[in-house]
């Protein structure tokens, strides 16, 4: 049941692990983590200081590639890990190693590229992969660049290029409906009219739990944030889960309670109670 009252939480009187103090901390970022501007506040960067100075895993679980999240995450510190594309990589903070990785094999992105091309009418897609990211033509104009700025369309995603997340914006069911079971892949959605498709294997869920199971860890120990359905899959796994004021409603209800929204610093919020139980200990 979701609440708001996060006084009803007595952190306090858990015990660590086995289901009561979490050991880790696990966080989408857009529409959770990050203000609706796309900033931190100063409120959440010291929640986040204060979760690892007391020595709690944090793992950041979201849609960006890693290049666009790593920026955001630049005044938080740099240890735990950061899954990105919708579970496509797992990166170690300290050093910037890609640990895991799930991608969509060349040949079956433009498979599914040429479905959308030929029977998705008014669906635009775009493809993250280690290269950077591939548009097609009528693709917005602000999300059509690499780093340097210059814009990268092309017809069909570049041979070899393996695609880390392909991003489809249109009728989502419809296009959801087309692709239906024909490729090896992975659906999921992060906002409206926006649609995530992955490696059948990439999966914010099965990223984050290999991370816990080579710590010793497991959903049991983990608190989580989300605000969207492509977080769904590792609230429901956690012990302890909130969803955010501004969720989805699936979101909400995929979750154990509910929190103030990413603009009121609900992350912070709830990592703030932690730590007054934990100094309570």
């Amino acid at each position: 049941m979701a609440i708001l009252d996060l006084r009803e939480i007595e952190w306090s009187s858990c015990t660590i692990g086995a289901g009561g103090m979490p050991r880790a901390v696990v966080t989408d970022l857009d529409g959770t983590l990050l203000r609706s501007d796309g900033s931190l506040s100063m409120r959440t960067i010291s929640g986040i200081h204060r979760a690892v100075a007391e020595d709690l895993l944090v793992v950041y679980a979201t849609a960006r590639p890693a290049a666009s999240a790593l920026t955001v995450l630049a005044d938080l510190p740099q240890s735990g890990f950061l899954v990105s594309s919708n579970g496509a990589t797992t990166m170690r903070l300290s050093d910037r190693r890609l640990t895991r990785v799930r991608a969509i094999p060349w040949k079956v992105a433009q498979q599914v590229v040429m479905a959308i091309d030929r029977d998705c009418l008014g669906a635009f897609w775009a493809a993250d992969c280690f290269a950077g990211r591939f548009t097609s033509r009528s693709w917005p104009g602000g999300l059509a660049s690499d780093a340097a700025g210059r814009p990268r369309i092309v017809n069909r995603v570049p041979v070899g290029n393996d695609v880390l997340c392909l991003m489809v914006l249109g009728d989502v069911e419809s296009v959801a409906n087309v692709l239906g079971f024909r490729f090896p892949i992975r659906m999921t959605s992060s906002s409206s009219g926006l649609l995530e498709i992955s490696n059948a294997n990439a999966d914010k869920l099965e990223a984050v739990d290999v991370i816990l199971r080579e710590r010793g860890l497991d959903w049991a120990d983990v608190l989580s944030f989300g605000d969207a359905p492509n977080d769904n899959s590792f609230l429901r796994a956690s012990r302890w889960s909130f969803a955010m004021g501004n969720a989805h409603e699936s979101t909400v209800q995929a979750a154990y309670y509910r929190t103030a929204t990413n603009n009121e610093d609900g992350v912070a919020r709830v990592l703030e109670r932690l730590s007054e139980g934990l100094s309570g200990r």
